[in-house]
């Protein structure tokens, strides 16, 4: 699914992904080198 979540972020209208299961959530804010950027909206940011 990689070469699919890299060509969502081609778009200039994608803000991310949001996904996750009950109990743990994930944001994914980007890709580089085949590797995704994510936060997780439970962890405080500084």
């Amino acid at each position: 699914y990689i070469p699919s979540l890299c060509a969502t972020f081609t778009f200039p209208q994608s803000l991310g992904i949001l996904g996750g299961k009950p109990g743990a959530s994930t944001y994914i804010v980007g890709v580089q080198d085949e590797q995704a950027i994510y936060l997780d909206p439970h962890e405080v940011q500084p």
